[in-house]
């Protein structure tokens, strides 16, 4: 999990129940100040294959995508 867009990283704790071959949960600690801030949450899976940065975009739709996507975030 990176808080800062992808500068730095942290692991996150999953959360129960991890289900095989499913998504899961998961918190990570952020003592959060007023900015902007840009997350990003990049998956490892049970073999330790990571979730590529950037991925081909299969359809119109997106659908398929497995890249990494930024997700922004305002604290006032």
């Amino acid at each position: 999990m990176s808080l800062d867009g992808g500068r730095t990283s942290q692991a996150a704790r999953l959360r129960e129940p991890n289900v095989e071959k499913a998504w899961v949960r998961w918190d990570v600690d952020w003592t959060a100040t007023p900015g902007d801030y840009v997350f990003r949450a990049r998956a490892t899976d049970g073999r330790g294959d990571t979730q590529p940065d950037t991925g081909p975009k299969y359809n119109v739709h997106g659908y398929l995508y497995d890249g990494v996507v930024d997700h922004p975030v305002w604290v006032f």
